[in-house]
């Protein structure tokens, strides 16, 4: 049990005003509590923040207890083995006393006891579980004692924390957009000895997929690496380096000129099948550079909404295990040959298209089936396994003769990047534009 003296506000936390709006609010109910209860109002028992580790929950959390100057409890670090009944029914012991105030429960998604393959882990869990609904049942509505737990998704989370009275409202603490990367590099930046002129907006273009902690993380080891370069500025060129590595890895390979050389073949087969999408914009950067288990890479950006919210179509899907399949189609149209690089996005393709018939019903099955459903073994499931599994070999197979077709229509394209990247082994969305818009009728 710890209570932890902080002075983190709201103004501490950079972007997600929407979600800080909504913890305002309960900060509202308790400063306010007396006119919510004279008019009825239950206020939440428990509030769960959901999002990606590095995300910001605990600051936020934290920004929270301190905005309305109340105690904050956490119980230890996360919910793992060594939490115990005993260190639960502490915390709140003290928070009852206390009230109002935060008991901070971090990672409650760790006592998800079916997750486990430890009976003893999955008995303690469960035994868990049921003290923290006890002390949650046990405290009255309206006490000023508020739980905050953090969870990556709710697909681990017991559903019996869902129910009426504990954790009454969920705040999806989501990835930063564009806006809020480039205050996040500007934030971090600013004891920072940094060259002037570095456009921080491209570097939050080019970061997507990238949360707060991330980028907290670029900016240290871009001043890391030029403390080792005997520089006394942090250079772009640093801050690159350092996006890849935390992207990718920290060590960076020495590939022969024939391993490169067929790396880049894969890649710029990746980039050509993107730019034939119409997916051009979302290209920032091809490498050759060899970082950790990546050979090499297309760092696309997924800022477009349909994605950020998991809404998409039939098309677009077809286009993504087309880009999937780019590196393979360039393989065997430029190398006549297939290496074991491309078993990951061998993978990819089988997931998206799996996904487009299983999830979405989007390729002549009329009902959408949830692999759960294909456990049984009657004769029905079975024969619509089958089914599936034809379905999902027609459409891949359709999607790598249209991606090789794209590749033989694109040589001349092809050839003028892919010498660009053996030249520079990176090239970056501005260079890709530059040879694009060189040519005719692309």
């Amino acid at each position: 049990m710890n209570e932890i003296e902080n002075k983190i506000c709201f103004s501490d936390v950079i972007g997600y005003e929407k979600e800080k709006e909504e913890l305002k609010e309960i900060q509202n109910f308790i400063v306010n509590l007396q006119k919510y209860e004279e008019i009825g109002a239950r206020i939440p028992k428990g509030i769960l923040l959901i999002g990606e580790s590095g995300n910001g929950k605990t600051l936020m959390a934290k920004a929270l207890s301190s905005e309305i100057n109340i105690p904050f409890y956490s119980i230890g670090d996360e919910l793992n083995e060594d939490t115990t009944v005993k260190s639960i029914r502490d915390v709140f012991s003290e928070a009852r006393k206390h009230s109002p105030c935060v008991v901070f429960i971090d990672e409650i998604d760790k006592l998800d006891n079916n997750n486990s393959i430890m009976d003893s882990f999955k008995k303690k869990a469960s035994s868990v579980i049921r003290e923290l609904l006890t002390q949650m049942d046990g405290f009255k509505t309206n006490s000023g004692i508020i739980v905050i737990a953090t969870a990556n998704s709710t697909l681990h989370i017991n559903n019996s924390l869902f129910r009426s009275g504990r954790f009454d409202r969920i705040i999806e603490i989501r990835m930063p957009n564009r806006d809020e990367r480039k205050l996040l590099f500007e934030h971090y930046s600013r004891n920072k000895n940094i060259e002037k002129g570095i456009d921080f907006n491209k570097l939050a273009i080019r970061t997507s997929g990238l949360c707060c902690a991330d980028i907290d993380n670029v900016l240290n080891d871009a001043a890391l690496i030029s403390i080792r370069e005997g520089a006394d500025v942090i250079t772009l060129k640093n801050i690159e380096t350092a996006i890849d590595r935390v992207m990718f890895g920290a060590i960076e390979h020495n590939l022969s000129e024939d391993t490169k050389k067929k790396i880049a073949i894969h890649e710029i087969g990746h980039a050509i099948v993107a730019i034939a999408t119409n997916r051009k914009d979302y290209l920032n950067k091809i490498s050759i550079v060899s970082r950790g288990q990546t050979l090499g890479f297309n760092r696309f950006s997924r800022e477009d909404e349909t994605e950020i919210f998991g809404f998409t179509t039939k098309n677009k899907m077809f286009n993504q295990m087309m880009i999937a399949y780019g590196g393979i189609a360039a393989e065997m149209v430029m190398l006549n040959d297939i290496s074991s690089g491309c078993a990951q996005d061998i993978d990819e393709a089988n997931y998206i298209a799996k996904t487009m018939i299983k999830r979405f019903g989007m390729l002549g099955i009329t009902n959408c089936i949830d692999s759960a459903m294909l456990r049984y073994e009657d004769g029905s499931s079975q024969k619509k396994k089958r089914r599936i599994e034809k379905i999902t070999d027609r459409l891949l197979a359709k999607a790598l003769a249209k991606t090789v077709k794209i590749i033989k229509e694109n040589k001349e394209l092809f050839t003028k990047l892919y010498n660009k990247l053996i030249e520079c082994n990176v090239i970056y969305k501005e260079e890709i534009e530059e040879v694009i818009n060189g040519l005719p009728q692309v």
